[in-house]
């Protein structure tokens, strides 16, 4: 997969005024310095967005200058929230488990069988 080439479309960012040109390196800075998302999460999302657009998905932005590219980074930043999310929910769910799991053990009810009945073909409703 070559980035670069799946980004030309997209340089264009800044503002008409002030110009700059969107590259890898300015992407990666901004999510990872302005926006505090950690490297292996905006790594993860950049391949997931990228792949997409190599398989054909594109970004048409609002017409104005460089919105095709700001289009392109805020659904970036969008993934970054996501994989963050549920990296945080990964986490916390194995703390919470390693601090409670035996006591949440001890709390499982093991689930009571009703009798069978006769006029359901002796089959236990409950099963």
């Amino acid at each position: 997969m070559n980035f670069n080439e799946l980004l030309k479309p997209y340089k264009e960012g800044g503002t008409a005024e002030i110009p700059i040109e969107r590259t890898m390196g300015t992407i990666v800075d901004y999510l990872l310095h302005k926006k505090g998302y950690p490297l292996d999460v905006v790594g993860a999302a950049i391949f997931t967005i990228f792949f997409e657009m190599s398989v054909g998905r594109e970004y048409k932005g609002d017409n104005s200058y460089g919105s095709k590219g700001r289009e392109l980074v805020t659904t970036i930043r969008m993934k970054c929230d996501e994989y963050s999310q549920e990296k945080f929910m990964a986490v916390s769910n194995a703390i919470f488990i390693e601090r409670f799991g035996e006591q949440l053990k001890k709390m499982i009810v093991p689930a009571k069988k009703r009798k069978l009945l006769s006029w359901w073909r002796g089959q236990d409703v409950t099963s």
